[in-house]
């Protein structure tokens, strides 16, 4: 199963409050499942920038969207939009990898070096990584 997260789930975002935390709740929901759930793997993509509904919703709505309009307008005017052939590339690539590198983790189609046999070999060597994690004593 692969489920996507997007918008603001590494930092805060104006009044996307709502948005925000149901994309973090995903997160750990794929990490909870993928423990409980034996033979499905569970992962969730953060796609980055790709043209999608959202930003027209963000657009129409430009006092209400508060910076996000902004930001959004330059990502749409600027062509910096994720293409979707990249996040069907990371996808494929989800697919096609073991429980143990992919399960329960959250990726980045942007800025994660999916692929990367290095990357590959720090997933299998430490079950934490790309999870939701704060460590300390």
């Amino acid at each position: 199963m692969i489920f996507f997260a997007g918008g603001a789930t590494n930092s805060a975002t104006e009044r996307y409050s709502a948005y925000t935390i149901s994309k973090i709740a995903s997160t750990k929901m794929c990490e909870l499942l993928d423990f409980e759930i034996a033979d499905t793997k569970f992962t969730i993509l953060g796609p980055g920038w790709v043209k999608t509904k959202i930003h027209e919703s963000t657009i129409r709505e430009p006092i209400n969207s508060g910076k996000n309009f902004v930001r959004t307008r330059e990502m749409l005017q600027g062509n910096q939009m994720n293409p979707m052939s990249k996040v069907v590339e990371c996808c494929n690539w989800v697919i096609c990898q073991p429980k143990e590198i992919v399960g329960g983790r959250n990726f980045s189609v942007v800025y994660d070096k999916w692929g990367d046999i290095k990357l590959t070999n720090e997933l299998l060597e430490n079950e934490n990584l790309y999870k939701l994690r704060r460590f300390g004593e």
